[in-house]
């Protein structure tokens, strides 16, 4: 009995001496065709870079970088202007629509339409905050300082809805080439809200004419 238990004990010791044995050589081959690799690595960039100008590189990629900056903070400039025009022409809208409701033949229209005039506000609003984000202001004083006058024509007002929704996409586009990626998301926003809007003021020009 003793001598099959140690028989039994020598050959698990063999064994476990096998398997740890080559788990070292496997361990061993990793090592080498990795130092390999890196050698060859460093063998081919050292190649690759042969012949070429570090400094006169970097320099290039500087005025790169520099260029970069440049056109994102011109894109920057670009938008706010655009978005102080917004500003002042959703205000503006905003008069002019109020004024064409005071004159609509029943309430139930003009209650339409003042609604619309109130989100024009939160509009401006809107834009308000996205010039500051973007490290602007707004000036309202433009805006304050114009007298809507009623034309009795509705679909004076739909074409600067129209011109407003358009121009968005514009604004969108240069948010998006100078990497302000959350304004661009705000954009899209204001833009399906316009959308929406020229849709009212569509079915409030055919409710009008309807009720003529």
């Amino acid at each position: 009995m003793d001598k099959s238990r140690k028989a039994i004990r020598n050959n698990g010791l063999r064994d476990l001496l096998f398997f740890g044995t080559i788990l070292v050589l496997v361990y061993i081959a990793k090592l080498i065709y990795g130092r390999e690799k890196l050698t060859r690595d460093c063998a081919g960039l050292t190649k690759l870079t042969e012949g070429v100008n570090m400094s006169s590189l970097i320099d290039r990629w500087m005025e790169k970088l520099g260029t970069d900056s440049k056109s994102r903070a011109e894109g920057e400039k670009l938008l706010l202007e655009k978005l102080r025009e917004n500003y002042r022409d959703e205000l503006i809208l905003a008069k002019k629509l109020a004024m064409e409701a005071e004159r609509l033949p029943y309430a139930h229209l003009t209650d339409d339409a003042m609604v619309l005039v109130k989100e024009k506000h939160e509009f401006a609003d809107f834009i308000a905050k996205l010039v500051s984000e973007i490290g602007g202001t707004v000036d309202q004083s433009e805006a304050d300082g114009y007298t809507a006058v009623s034309s009795g024509q509705f679909t004076q007002i739909l074409k600067i809805e129209t011109d407003l929704g358009e121009r968005l996409i514009e604004q969108l586009n240069i948010a998006e080439d100078c990497g302000a990626t959350e304004v661009a998301k705000k954009l899209i926003w204001l833009k399906e809200n316009h959308d929406r809007h020229q849709e009212a003021i569509e079915r409030l020009i055919m409710k009008i004419n309807a009720a003529l």
